[in-house]
């Protein structure tokens, strides 16, 4: 975990669609991704993997940081998760190469089934802390 931290945006305390290239142009910040980040923080305090003391902060900063980046609520009152990128995989196809202009090309979309599950599971873990 200790290794993501240089990589995380430092005012939302979430983490780019490509996490080494935070200064790429192109490159954004991205929900389903920082959720399972913040999933696996939160779980390692919860299994004591982690420190309490010391990992705690982080997950309350990156938490907050997935509320405040990503979930914008509608004139009707839906919430939605935004900027989950739809697909990224390698191989299959030469699109499929893994460079940087790969993956930012992907579609960035709302409320994705993966991104929406991780945000969840992050949600709970945070919970139960």
């Amino acid at each position: 975990m200790t290794a993501l931290l240089p990589y995380q945006e430092e005012n939302s305390g979430t983490w780019y669609q490509v996490t080494t290239e935070t200064k790429r142009k192109g490159n954004y910040l991205e929900a389903s991704g920082s959720s399972m980040f913040v999933y696996a923080m939160a779980k390692g305090i919860r299994l004591g993997l982690l420190n309490k003391e010391e990992w705690l902060p982080q997950v309350k900063k990156s938490h907050q940081g997935l509320l405040d980046e990503f979930v914008l609520e509608t004139k009707e009152g839906w919430l939605n998760l935004n900027k989950n990128c739809q697909v990224a995989g390698l191989g299959g196809a030469e699109q499929r190469d893994g460079s940087y202009a790969y993956y930012i090309s992907e579609p960035i979309i709302c409320n994705d089934q993966k991104g929406v599950g991780a945000f969840l599971q992050a949600l709970i873990e945070v919970e139960a802390l």
